[in-house]
């Protein structure tokens, strides 16, 4: 049995991986895209108050300050600054994430799964005996931390950054009208001291402005840095990460809805398996590379093996005991992926 461990891996690493692959990419680009959507509409009504409970004044002055300093202009700058922080918070996370659940569904399979991934320890025998809808459970039951620390990854990322980037876009804005000691720029310092925030330098020294992104967020996309930009930081770091967990939820339903069509559909599907697999194994297709060795083996075992020599003659690989070998390796991943339900 434990032969053919090394088949079903290469099966899961050539085959099932691209399939896990595209789907998880798939969600989070869609993820992606809905924040991209939504974020700087949901931050700039939460800076003006709209849907918020806050004071009349407040709002009224940063609504004012909003729609004199571009209206669409300033949405379009949001907008820019959020697709960035976004695009970065996501970077190699659908790698990450493929990553983790291939490791579970080899797990599920072996006694043991070293760092890089590589399985070893033989087959898991108890984990046979559930059948393909107990690797199905399994995998799922043990990927669900994966897809949730993936999922609080992006968020954490883009809750750590978009604050300063924001406020950097507005600060600069505001100093192309003549800065913060012109009429909109003391009008955003009242409303700062009306919404409670502050703008006075023992902030920065006490590293408060430090939630919510960096001077580098802030500069993105040539924003500025400035007491408006370090108090908005400060206005919006704690309301970003409540933005982002709706996003996030859904992001990890429909991961977990599609991870379980692919396990179900071709990584622990008996046909599929037999038909890439066992393809893969008698060399028929790219994916045979360095199988030869692992189907003599098998040949071997079935009664059927060469006469020894380094080379194929007369029957070779695929001669009178390749059909007993085929027949073992099907039966065996037939028997134990097949529903015992």
């Amino acid at each position: 049995m434990d032969q053919l461990l090394p088949v079903l891996m290469n099966f899961l690493e050539e085959k099932a991986r691209p399939h896990v692959q595209g789907k998880v990419t798939e969600e989070v680009d869609e993820a992606k895209v809905d924040m991209k959507d939504s974020l700087p509409d949901q931050a700039l009504d939460f800076i003006k108050g709209v849907g918020e409970a806050g004071e009349e004044s407040g709002n009224a002055l940063i609504a004012m300050i909003v729609d004199r300093i571009g209206g669409d202009s300033l949405k379009e700058r949001i907008k820019s600054v959020t697709n960035l922080t976004v695009d970065t918070a996501a970077e190699g996370m659908d790698i990450l994430l493929t990553n983790g659940i291939m490791n579970v569904a080899k797990g599920v399979m072996t006694k043991t799964v070293a760092e890089d991934g590589e399985a070893s320890g033989g087959f898991n025998f108890d984990f046979l005996k559930s059948g393909k809808e107990g690797m199905i459970d399994t995998t799922m039951v043990l990927s669900q931390p994966v897809i949730k620390q993936v999922s609080g990854n992006i968020g954490r990322k883009i809750s750590s950054h978009l604050p300063a980037a924001i406020g950097g876009s507005i600060q600069e804005m505001i100093d192309s009208t003549g800065g913060s000691f012109s009429p909109i720029g003391m009008a955003a310092k009242l409303f700062m001291k009306v919404a409670g925030v502050g703008d006075d330098d023992d902030d920065e020294k006490s590293g408060a402005t430090t939630r919510g992104g960096d001077e580098d967020d802030a500069k993105k996309e040539g924003g500025h840095l400035g007491p408006i930009q370090r108090a908005l930081q400060k206005l919006l770091a704690p309301k970003i990460m409540e933005f982002i967990g709706p996003y996030m939820e859904n992001f990890e339903s429909k991961m977990n809805t599609s991870l379980e069509g692919e396990l179900r559909n071709k990584v622990f599907n008996i046909d599929y398996i037999k038909q890439t697999a066992l393809q893969m194994l008698t060399g028929a297709s790219e994916g045979a590379g360095g199988l030869g060795g692992l189907l003599s083996a098998f040949m071997g075992a079935s009664g059927g093996g060469r006469k020894g020599g380094d080379d194929d003659e007369e029957g070779g690989g695929g001669g009178a005991g390749g059909g007993d070998a085929l027949n073992l390796i099907g039966n065996l991943a037939q028997n134990f992926l097949k529903n015992r339900g």
